[in-house]
C-alpha cells in the first residue's frame, strides 16, 4: 500500500482504471470465438480472428511512434472514447430489439486495433512517470492484477455471456466512458516532444522503426521473451493436444465422498485455474523476493523452472504430476516476471518509449504463432522430444537475457542519477 501511495496520481488512476477495464474485457473476450463460430461457422471465424490479430499488430506499430511524437494522454483518451463506442455499438447489435453478428465483428475488430495502440501507450505513460527502483514492483501489481482480472471476468463472463451479453458489452462501455472522462479531467501529460519535432510521416514511421531494429540488446531481449511466450501459450495448443490426446480419463475422490471425473480438456481447465490462482497468490511476494536476489540468478532459476515445468507438461500424464509440473512452471514465472519487465523498462528509452513497447507487443503475436506450429510439430514429435524442446528454449531464453545484463546494468548507472535528481 505505502508503494502506491508514494507513486504518481497517474500510476493509481491507471490502476484502478486497469482493474475494472480489465474485468469488463475478459467477461466478453474469452467467449468471442464461440459466440463468431456459431454466428459463422468455424472456418471463416478463424480467418476474420486472425484478420483482427494483424489490425491490431499494424495499429500498435503505428499508435507508437504517433504517441512519441503528440504525447501520451491524447492518444489514450482517444482511444478511451472509440473504445467507449466500440463496445456501446456491440452492445446494440446484441440488444433485445437487434441482433447483428457482423456488426458486432466490426466493433470487435476496431476494439482489438484501438487496444493494440492503447496497451503500449499506456504503459509507456507509467513508465514515464515510475522511478527507477520502482519498475519492478509497479510491474508485479500490475501483473497481479492482470491475473486477477482474468479469473473474475473469465467467471462472470462464463455466468452470463449467452444469456447477458447484451448487459455486459453495456457495462463496459459505461466503463470505458468513465475512464475517458477520468483521462481528460485528472491524468496530466508526461511526455512532452520537442517543438521542432515533426508530424510522424510514412518515411518517419521507417526511420523510427529502423532504429528500434538496430538496437541490438533490444533485439536479444525480444528474441527471450518471444521463446517466454511460445513456451507458455503450449498450454492452450500442444499441451492441449497432448492431454485430450493421451490423458487417461481418472475419477478422482474428494473429502468425503466427493468424486471428480478428469478427462484430458477438464484436466486442461484445471491446470489453467491452478495458474491463475497460484499466481494471484504469489506474485506481490516474489516482487519482494526479486529484490534481494541478484538478477541473473532469478532468471536462470526462475525460467529453469518454468521450462522444467512446462517440459514436464508435455509428457506427464498422471494428474499429481501434471499438477506439480503447473506448479513448477508458474513459480518461474511469477519469480522471473518483475526481472523481465523491469529490463524492458530500462531498454526503452524515453524519446521511443511508445514505439519500443509496440515492438516488443509483436513477441505476444510471434510466441503464440510459434506455439500454434507446436500443434503439426507433434504429430512427428514424441512427448519427451517436446518436453526436451522446451528445456531446451528455457536455456536459449535463459542465455538471451544473461547476454543483455551488462548493458542493462550500464543503462542503469545511467538512468538512475538522472531520475533521483529530477
Amino acid at each position: 500500500m505505502q508503494f502506491l501511495l508514494r507513486q504518481h496520481l497517474n500510476v493509481r488512476i491507471r490502476l484502478g482504471a486497469f482493474f475494472f477495464l480489465g474485468i469488463a474485457q475478459f467477461t466478453t473476450i474469452p467467449f468471442m470465438t464461440i459466440y463468431f463460430a456459431h454466428n459463422f461457422g468455424a472456418g471463416p471465424t478463424g480467418i476474420l480472428l486472425a484478420l483482427t490479430m494483424l489490425v491490431a499488430m499494424v495499429a500498435g506499430i503505428v499508435g507508437g511512434v504517433v504517441s512519441d511524437h503528440i504525447g501520451r494522454r491524447r492518444v489514450l483518451y482517444g482511444c478511451e472514447f472509440v473504445l467507449t463506442s466500440a463496445y456501446a455499438a456491440m452492445a446494440i447489435a446484441n440488444s433485445p430489439v437487434l441482433h447483428a453478428p457482423w456488426v458486432t465483428f466490426l466493433a470487435f475488430m476496431v476494439s482489438n486495433a484501438v487496444w493494440g495502440i492503447y496497451g503500449p501507450v499506456d504503459e509507456a505513460m507509467m513508465l514515464d512517470v515510475t522511478a527507477v527502483k520502482d519498475r519492478g514492483q509497479m510491474y508485479t501489481v500490475f501483473y497481479w492484477m492482470a491475473n486477477l482480472t482474468i479469473a473474475i471476468g473469465s467467471a462472470v463472463g462464463g455466468l452470463m455471456f449467452v444469456h447477458y451479453r447484451f448487459w455486459l458489452f453495456a457495462s463496459a462501455a459505461v466503463l470505458f466512458g468513465a475512464t475517458c472522462l477520468s483521462t481528460v479531467w485528472f491524468i496530466g501529460e508526461t511526455h512532452h516532444p520537442l517543438p521542432d519535432q515533426t508530424p510522424p510521416s510514412f518515411s518517419g514511421f521507417v526511420t523510427n522503426y529502423r532504429s528500434v531494429l538496430k538496437d541490438r540488446t533490444f533485439l536479444r531481449y525480444l528474441a527471450a521473451g518471444t521463446i517466454m511466450m511460445a513456451i507458455e501459450t503450449e498450454l492452450q495448443n500442444g499441451i492441449g493436444v497432448h492431454l485430450v490426446d493421451h490423458f487417461v480419463k481418472t475419477t478422482v475422490s474428494i473429502g468425503s465422498g466427493a468424486i471428480v471425473h478428469l478427462g484430458g480438456l477438464s484436466m486442461l481447465g484445471f491446470l489453467r485455474t491452478e495458474n491463475t490462482v497460484l499466481v494471484v497468490a504469489l506474485a506481490l511476494f516474489a516482487g519482494r523476493f526479486s529484490r534481494r536476489v541478484p538478477d541473473k540468478w532469478i532468471l536462470g532459476g526462475a525460467i529453469g523452472l518454468f521450462a522444467m515445468g512446462y517440459g514436464l507438461l508435455n509428457l506427464a500424464t498422471a494428474p499429481s504430476m501434471l499438477f506439480l509440473a503447473m506448479m513448477t512452471a508458474t513459480l518461474g514465472e511469477v519469480l522471473s516476471v518483475p526481472v523481465r519487465q523491469s529490463f524492458l523498462a530500462d531498454l526503452t528509452p524515453e524519446h521511443a518509449r511508445s514505439s519500443y513497447l509496440a515492438v516488443h507487443n509483436l513477441t505476444f503475436n510471434v510466441g503464440g504463432m510459434m506455439s500454434a506450429l507446436v500443434v503439426s510439430l507433434i504429430t512427428i514429435v514424441p512427448p519427451i522430444g517436446m518436453g526436451l524442446l522446451t528445456v531446451m528454449g528455457g536455456l536459449a531464453a535463459i542465455g538471451c537475457y544473461w547476454s543483455i545484463l551488462p548493458a542493462i546494468y550500464q543503462r542503469r548507472q545511467r538512468i538512475l542519477p538522472e531520475v533521483e535528481s529530477s
